[in-house]
């Protein structure tokens, strides 16, 4: 028995009687299809009992012709399975035993007591590529990939054979028909653009599954180059999620935000991920921080003390009323740490901000009005 198959063994013994008489029935192996019930003939041995040639194939120890075989008609000893041992797949070994074959050379051989005078010969036959197993739907996983690139498809299963290594799998671009784009367990794809759905089916020496089985390739866009914008001390990416901030080219841990607080003079730039693509670097954007805290002084903004241990005040002036008036304190991954949301202000801003909780580094002081933007570096320590 196979994993899909049994084998029948068949010897012609019982087709005559008594064995004076001429054999009409060759010895034979029959397959039986386990899943469908069907039967049918794998081998037969063959020895030209009554053909021309019978005399060759079948010959006594005087060389004389066997009439049709009477009394010896070849037949098999044990059929066993050699796959584990010559690693080939789907091979047997049988004996074959030709009674003909008689001549003095076959005497004693095997050193056997029981019958000293036997002299007949026997032959050791591999059988290959006897089915065992069923091809069945292979296994194959999905992939994501972004626009441009290619992508590697690996077939497993596929069998009912308990050795893995006698599948071969078809890859094609369609469900039914056509011609295979490649063969083999792996298959890399061209580089793709969009979507694209492939079908791979497993061949198991000869038997195709019934089926294939659909594997996905989707195609994610690639997110555009960004730009960045500047406000203040504050600059901004164009897009809105999915950004990496860096700083001569270094990336900046934490700093993942739509907008980031300059603390130090440098070249910015930021990358864009989106479904695990990756844009190309923004242009870089060389910021000055001196220059800015210099224009915010200007517009007399003062902050008390700076440095400072947590505690300090934020003073501002303005004669013009304003709908809008909010003061942030923002850290320098751009989260809001404080904020003071103050409508129709007019006249002089005082109040304490207290970050003693946070941890010791730099902040951003953000005044956001009607009509304008102010920002101020603060330094805790």
């Amino acid at each position: 028995m196979t994993e899909d198959f049994v084998y029948v063994q068949e010897d012609p013994n019982g087709y005559t009687f008594p064995n004076s008489a001429a054999y009409v029935h060759d010895a034979r192996i029959y397959q039986y299809d386990i899943a469908t019930g069907a039967f049918t003939t794998l081998v037969v041995i063959d020895h030209h009992r009554s053909d021309p040639d019978s005399a060759l194939y079948n010959r006594n120890s005087a060389g004389t012709a066997w009439q049709n075989s009477a009394i010896g008609s070849w037949e098999y000893g044990a059929m066993i399975d050699l796959s584990d041992v010559t690693g080939i797949e789907n091979s047997f070994m049988i004996c074959m035993q030709p009674h003909t074959w008689r001549y003095p050379h076959f005497s004693g051989v095997d050193g056997g007591t029981l019958r000293p005078n036997e002299k007949q010969g026997s032959q050791l036959i591999v059988l290959t590529n006897v089915p065992r197993a069923r091809a069945v739907l292979p296994s194959s996983a999905n992939a994501t990939i972004c626009d441009g690139e290619s992508a590697t498809l690996v077939a497993t299963g596929g069998s009912t054979f308990w050795q893995d290594n006698g599948t071969d799998y078809a890859w094609y671009t369609q469900m039914i028909g056509g011609v295979p784009v490649a063969s083999g367990s792996s298959f890399t794809t061209p580089a793709l653009s969009a979507t694209t759905i492939y079908y791979v089916e497993s061949i198991v020496y000869g038997d195709t599954s019934i089926s294939r089985l659909a594997v996905t390739v989707t195609v994610n866009s690639v997110p555009a180059q960004p730009t960045i914008s500047q406000s203040g001390n504050t600059l901004t990416s164009s897009s809105a999620t999915g950004n990496q901030w860096f700083r001569n080219g270094v990336l900046i841990p934490g700093a993942t935000n739509q907008s980031y607080v300059v603390t130090s003079d440098g070249y910015y730039t930021v990358q864009v991920t989106t479904n695990g693509c990756v844009s190309v670097l923004s242009s870089e954007y060389f910021m000055n921080v001196t220059q800015l805290d210099e224009s915010i002084l200007s517009n007399q903004v003062r902050v008390v003390p700076n440095p400072n241990a947590g505690l300090f005040t934020v003073n501002f002036s303005t004669s013009q009323s304003t709908e809008r008036f909010i003061v942030e304190v923002i850290n320098t991954l751009g989260q809001v740490i404080l904020t003071d949301n103050v409508n129709g202000f007019t006249g002089n801003y005082s109040n304490t901000f207290d970050l003693s909780s946070e941890p010791d580094g730099a902040y951003i002081i953000n005044i956001y009005t009607d009509n304008e933007t102010f920002q101020k570096q603060l330094l805790k320590e």
